[in-house]
């Protein structure tokens, strides 16, 4: 039911329809996720370097994911080979470098060498750090709550209003910060939005010179939201429920 949620989401479905980056980042967090879930802290880390060798933003999670396994302990040998399988999944950046030197037809003119290789891939064209650099875009903190009004009034609506209230509700009732999983699953979305949000702040995301369809920037956090969706409608529906999951299933139909 969540994952159809989301799959009819017009951040989903608007992006999944068009050659974009968005739903297949949206896949790499998933992925990511997976083998954390699965308690596969290598593999994990080898996903999440596929998932920030393709949407940058999706590399603020590696302290988070090293957390889950490992505290705050330092731990020389685990961070290393976390370290080498999160570089090696940057390997579809070598591989683009190396066909870029055959001169294929979609190349722009712009990625001639090394420099320029390293120029495409840092983003210097659109404005490295934040999306766009443009002398006229200035970062501001309104900017800032328009996005993040934007981004909750999408959240909501996308997902039927009462699925976020009710994980909302299930997040406190339920008591989510005695479960390091889902405290987990709670700060890689927060660190997710706020990060993604804040970079977008040189854009005004109301005004009529954004050039962005702003949806589609959501997109890998609503997969995060959609995993606390499902824990904290598991939670409620254990309490008030017991085994008799279905019949919350059809309560939470109705009200949708």
């Amino acid at each position: 039911l969540l994952s159809l949620f989301l799959a009819v989401s017009a951040a989903f479905w608007e992006v999944s329809i068009s050659s974009d980056v968005f739903t297949f980042a949206a896949f790499l967090i998933s992925l990511t996720f997976f083998l954390v879930f699965k308690n596969k802290p290598l593999w994990a880390f080898l996903a999440l370097g596929l998932s920030a060798s393709h949407f940058y933003i999706s590399a603020v999670l590696a302290p988070v994911i090293y957390w889950y396994f490992w505290g705050f302990k330092i731990r020389i040998r685990e961070s290393i080979f976390a370290a080498s399988l999160f570089i090696l999944g940057f390997f579809p950046q070598v591989l683009m470098y190396l066909r870029m030197q055959k001169s294929p037809e979609i190349n722009w003119g712009h990625a001639e060498g090394i420099g320029g290789f390293l120029y495409f891939v840092r983003r210097v064209e659109f404005g490295s750090i934040f999306l766009l650099s443009n002398p006229a875009l200035k970062f501001t903190l309104l900017k800032v709550f328009k996005h993040f009004y934007l981004y909750f009034a999408s959240l909501l609506f996308s997902f039927g209003v009462i699925l976020p209230v009710i994980t909302l509700i299930g997040a406190v009732f339920a008591k989510f910060h005695e479960n390091r999983k889902l405290v987990f699953i709670t700060f890689s979305f927060f660190t997710i939005v706020v990060v993604q949000l804040v970079l977008l702040s040189t854009i005004d995301p109301t005004g009529e010179d954004n050039p962005f369809q702003m949806n589609k920037f959501y997109l890998s956090s609503f997969v995060l939201f959609v995993f606390l969706a499902g824990a904290a409608l598991d939670r409620i529906v254990k309490r008030l429920f017991g085994e008799e999951s279905m019949y919350a299933l059809f309560l939470l139909v109705a009200f949708i």
